[in-house]
């Protein structure tokens, strides 16, 4: 396998922050790119590991206990590893871990590489009615992650999809400058 390849790099940097996440014995890993990246050879542009918090605690008691474990987990990759890792809290229930690695440099090339059929696809996905013609994959309509983010977007309330449609329209259209 070529060793400069996007999904090498990808491989290889999920690999060295595993086992740094799997010192937080309350969290299981659920699913996602993670697990599939391994299951299926599709190349993909992020990776995001997901995690379930195994603790049954009312909500109060949990996401302390979350964002403490994930702050952990941020420290010990940055300590252990090569990358760099930042806690990012985008609301009191969502947080995640931003990993990135000196070959980790994707918002850059995605907004390089962006055309104007991207945007149509993307903006028809959002809107729940792709147009599977601008796909940049021929299957991709079938990948189970797809199916469930449709089924998302169709159960979302009309002014929440027409909001987030906004959102999505003013950050692509910067990204066809």
């Amino acid at each position: 396998m070529d060793k400069q390849s996007p999904y090498y790099k990808q491989v290889a940097l999920l690999k060295s922050v595993l086992p740094t996440v799997a010192k937080e014995n309350c969290f299981a890993l659920k699913g996602g790119t993670a697990i599939n990246l391994f299951v299926r050879d599709f190349p993909r542009l992020s990776v995001d590991i997901d995690l379930a918090y195994i603790h049954l605690e009312n909500r109060a008691l949990a996401l302390p206990h979350v964002r403490a474990a994930l702050t952990r987990i941020a420290a010990g990759l940055e300590r252990e590893t090569s990358v760099s890792a930042v806690l990012q809290t985008n609301s009191p229930d969502e947080m995640r871990i931003v990993v990135t690695s000196r070959d980790a440099q994707m918002m850059t090339v995605l907004k390089a590489e962006f055309t104007q059929q991207d945007f149509d696809f993307l903006m028809s996905f959002k809107h729940g009615t792709p147009d599977w013609s601008l796909a940049p994959e021929s299957q991709i309509q079938h990948l189970p992650a797809v199916k469930w983010k449709l089924q998302n977007i169709a159960r979302m309330a009309e002014s929440k999809r027409v909001e987030a449609l906004d959102k999505l329209e003013k950050v692509l259209n910067d990204w066809l400058v």
